[in-house]
């Protein structure tokens, strides 16, 4: 019996210590990657309005070089 929970102790230590690192790794990790996540979902975002605002304007200035070709003819 004690040759059991003296081997049950250790290998609870042991992995006890593994446990703990990976759920500090694991905090890190989160701490890195919300606000990296977050950052990428800003610009994407932005990039996604300026493509909208590319194409409105590009559809006004063919628009407005649609009326004046057809002014000028």
């Amino acid at each position: 019996s004690d040759v059991c929970s003296s081997d049950l102790s250790g290998g609870i230590a042991a992995v006890a210590g593994g446990i703990g690192e990976a759920l500090i790794t694991t905090a890190f990790g989160l701490l890195v990657a919300i606000p990296a996540v977050a950052i990428f979902n800003y610009f994407t975002n932005a990039i996604d309005a300026f493509v909208v605002d590319m194409n409105e304007t590009s559809s006004e200035l063919i628009s407005y070089m649609l009326r004046e070709g057809r002014k000028a003819a």
